[in-house]
């Protein structure tokens, strides 16, 4: 009867499929190309064919563009230099980087894919006067040319929607109590 056990057991462990372990991983898209987009991973500075079997994950990597940041979880495969995505975690969108501002002259500075400064014209009397406020905030796919943002300082947290086309930026945020739109904000390259 022992050695049933124990010949159930190894037929088992050999006949059982070779997992692999999902990773969460981020890089920088080094290139996007007919044959798919490439990533160069952080911290194994080697570039990886990007590949995913889910239809909304491809639609968020063809939104991509060279120089964009991607933190995901997916499966690598060392030996043919890809990696499949299941999830993307949250993008930095090359495009957002720099200065663009309001009808009203607020000025919104992406510095990277997760700090954005934010100067407000201030409501005094006096001339030349600007509020900053230090924000930090996150991208993440929500649907087609759409993405997701959230605006977080030590006071509030912002939720909306983020559309970026050609000059322009478009920011809806969401009233957290009935989901409607609160404040559009339309964001054009700040030019001295």
């Amino acid at each position: 009867m022992k050695f049933f056990q124990n010949l159930c057991i190894i037929a088992a462990l050999l006949l059982a499929p070779i997992s692999k372990a999902v990773t969460s991983f981020e890089g920088v898209v080094s290139r996007v190309e007919q044959t798919g987009t490439y990533l160069k991973v952080s911290g194994l500075g080697k570039e990886y064919l990007v590949y995913t079997r889910n239809t909304h994950v491809m639609n968020d990597l063809r939104a991509l563009e060279a120089g964009d940041y991607l933190s995901a979880k997916g499966l690598f495969n060392y030996n043919n230099s890809q990696v499949e995505i299941t999830a993307i975690e949250f993008v930095g969108l090359k495009k957002l980087l720099g200065l663009w501002r309001t009808g009203k002259w607020e000025i919104f500075d992406f510095k990277n894919f997760s700090n954005l400064d934010l100067y407000q014209p201030a409501r005094t009397r006096t001339l030349n006067t600007v509020e900053l406020r230090n924000l930090r905030y996150t991208v993440a796919p929500l649907n087609g040319p759409t993405w997701s943002i959230y605006i977080v300082d030590s006071n509030s947290v912002d939720v909306g929607s983020l559309n970026v086309t050609g000059n322009s930026i478009q920011i809806q945020l969401f009233d957290p109590d009935t989901g409607a739109v609160a404040r559009t904000i339309n964001l054009t390259p700040f030019k001295w």
